[in-house]
Formats: structure tokens, sequence, C-alpha cells
């Protein structure tokens, strides 16, 4: 019997920039090698084998992301699975959950194994929601604090050494 076979995608977010122009360093647990170990794992547990693995740093919200296009491509030409550790490292929108449809692959969010093609647009729908959302939220808190405290305010003022630097 053939091992099921699987492809990977990680993705990890566009780093946040300070007032200089130097990358902020953001620590979690969506790192590219979390994601490859979720992903190692969860296809061993099912008896398969990654045959190749697709990476870029990209945000979310962006739909045209190169590497899933040949992710998904990879699929279609090795009649595989394309797997991804976690549903938000994936897709933020709607419209990206309809093109994935569309394209007849398999696909499995590790995080939501168990989920249908339902569970899937709603969970892609507050997905797009949240991302909305926590922008706007973001936008209008630095604009409050601006207001507050007279000063140009940014992401990276809201640490306490972002707060002393300022």
């Amino acid at each position: 019997m053939e091992q099921q076979k699987f492809i990977a995608y990680y993705r990890k977010s566009v780093p946040r920039k300070d007032k200089n122009g130097n990358a902020v360093k953001k620590e979690d647990d969506y790192s590219i090698e979390f994601q490859r170990r979720e992903c190692e794992r969860y296809a061993k547990s099912k008896g398969g084998v990654i045959i190749d693995e697709f990476s870029e740093i990209a945000s979310g919200r962006n739909d045209a992301r190169i590497e899933v296009a040949k992710a998904v491509d990879a699929c279609k030409a090795n009649d595989a699975t394309l797997i991804v550790a976690k549903f938000s490292r994936f897709m933020r929108s709607l419209s990206f959950l309809v093109k994935i449809r569309d394209s007849k692959i398999k696909f499995t969010a590790i995080d939501l194994q168990d989920a249908n093609e339902l569970t899937i647009s709603i969970f892609a729908v507050f997905a797009e929601y949240q991302a909305k959302e926590t922008g706007a939220f973001v936008k209008n808190t630095l604009a409050i604090a601006r207001e507050v405290k007279g000063k140009e305010w940014r992401v990276n003022n809201l640490t306490n050494e972002g707060r002393r630097k300022a």
C-alpha cells in the first residue's frame, strides 16, 4: 500500500518595523520550525510522508501568495494533500478559501483536522473579521495614545522599553 503523500505549507508573518525601519522581534509559536515539526508529526501519525514543502514570509491577508500557488500545483501534480499546522497561518479571507476549494485539492489544517467544508468556511469568515478588527483596534488605540501623550506613537511604543525611549 502506498504511503499518503503530503505537501506542507508554512507562513511567517511579515515582521513589524520600528520607527527606524528595524524589524521588531516577536516571539510566538508560529515559527517556520514549529510549523514544520507539527506537519512532520501529523504526516507520521497518518503513516504518510511530506514529499515537498513551501514556505514564505507574507501577510495572511495577501491572497496572492506565490508559494501557496506552487504548493497547490504540487498537490495536483502528485495527488497529495496540502497540510498546514495552523489554519490562521494559512488563510485570513473567505475569497482565499474559495480559491483553495475550487482548486479541488485535498486540504487539512492540523489544528482543525476534524473540520468539514462548512466549519472551515465559518473559520475563514471569522479569521477575515478578526484580521480587519485587529487592524482597526491597533489604529484606533494608537490614535488615542497620540492624543493623550502628544507624541508620535507606534506599535513599538507599546512596550515598556519603547515607552522609555519615546
